[in-house]
């Protein structure tokens, strides 16, 4: 399913998602659904956010979790191949699809009783002039 809804009924049945990084991610993690995160932009475009830019990771939520939470494939590392070979992993691996959901549900106790975007904005500034 394709959707730009997080809200849409269908997400209630969902057991995997695949999201563009973003506000997304951070929406799936509350719903506690595994995500395989993927993003590509522009040779030039990355070559000058890689240098200007310096994380570890560029998911909102292995951000907040100071370590991987759900598999991030970059550029080159985009393609149906590798999409399909992290989607089986969690499919088939169902310690790590619990233990990601565990990891999920430390995401959601990080933001509970606070504004998620000024808790998520405070992680992110923190970590870039860090």
């Amino acid at each position: 399913m394709i959707t730009d809804n997080i809200e849409d009924p269908v997400m209630s049945d969902t057991c995997m998602a695949i999201s563009s990084s973003g506000t997304a991610t951070l929406e799936l993690a509350l719903k506690k659904i595994p995500t395989i995160v993927i993003y590509k932009t522009g040779f030039l475009s990355w070559i000058i956010l890689r240098n200007m830019v310096k994380t570890r990771f560029i998911s909102i939520v292995n951000i907040l979790a100071n370590g991987p939470v759900f598999p991030e494939l970059l550029q080159y590392r985009v393609t149906p191949e590798n999409i399909i070979r992290q989607v089986k992993y969690f499919l088939e691996d169902k310690d790590l699809y619990t233990d990601t959901q565990r990891k999920l549900e430390g995401i959601k106790r990080i933001l509970q009783n606070k504004p998620a975007n000024q808790t998520a904005a405070k992680v992110i500034t923190d970590t870039l002039t860090n």
